[in-house]
């Protein structure tokens, strides 16, 4: 039987895709003559349980917490975004991204979120969320912060004036929600943050895991919303 190694784990956790994560595993389960992994992919739960297959010798879990919400505007205000909320699998966190700040007048550059950071518990590799970008100069065209991307992509994407709402970020992808604009002020916001990327390969699994998803931070409510962030998501390779 094979067992788990960390230069299999870096191959897949330089994947940017599920889909290429899938084709490595693939080629890899071929070269050693084992068993195909299978995959369990959680987009929702508080508190729910992820059980391990029988027959599974060792497990590799893709985490990252929910993304931030973009700022919203209105002809006063840049209106903050939420905070996206920590992913948790066993007690270990990937902390959530930042929703992008307010701003109480127009006429300058408004920052985007910051990307989550520094989760806690013991973990193979983590990476920092994306942040969300700042908002281009404030004018009559102004741009708005797209939102920041995380590990499994699906950044809201910046919008251009007169007038817009922002964009969401991809459901279950932990990214930031783009910031909205509103040039009568003129004021543009700024994207949310991406939520931290988690990594762990675990060798000897337990029967049963806790785990929660981190929901996705709003965008401001105003007169043109902020995008929302992506919520949390936990993929599990399963080796045999």
């Amino acid at each position: 039987m094979a067992t788990p190694n960390r230069t299999v784990g870096d191959l897949l956790f330089q994947a940017t895709t599920v889909n290429q994560q899938m084709v490595a595993n693939s080629t890899l389960a071929a070269t050693w003559n084992q068993v195909a992994a299978t995959s369990q992919s959680l987009t929702s739960g508080s508190g729910a349980t992820y059980t391990t297959p029988a027959g599974c010798s060792w497990i590799e879990v893709f985490m990252v917490g929910g993304g931030g919400g973009g700022a919203g505007t209105s002809t006063s205000a840049v209106v903050a975004g939420s905070n996206g909320s920590n992913s948790v699998f066993n007690s270990i966190i990937a902390l959530g991204g930042k929703g992008a700040p307010t701003q109480s007048s127009g006429l300058a550059t408004v920052p985007g979120g910051a990307g989550g950071t520094g989760g806690t518990g013991t973990a193979t590799r983590r990476q920092p969320g994306g942040p969300g970008t700042n908002s281009a100069t404030q004018t009559a065209n102004s741009v708005s912060g797209a939102g920041g991307t995380s590990y499994f992509g699906g950044g809201g994407v910046g919008v251009v004036g007169p007038t817009s709402a922002g964009v969401n970020a991809a459901t279950n992808s932990g990214a930031g929600g783009s910031g909205a604009v509103n040039t009568s002020n003129p004021a543009a916001g700024g994207g949310g943050g991406a939520g931290e990327f988690v990594y762990m390969l675990i060798p000897q699994p337990n029967t049963t895991y806790t785990y929660t998803i981190g929901s996705a931070g709003a965008g401001g409510s105003s007169t043109n919303n902020g995008g929302n962030g992506g919520s949390g998501f936990i993929f599990v390779l399963e080796h045999y």
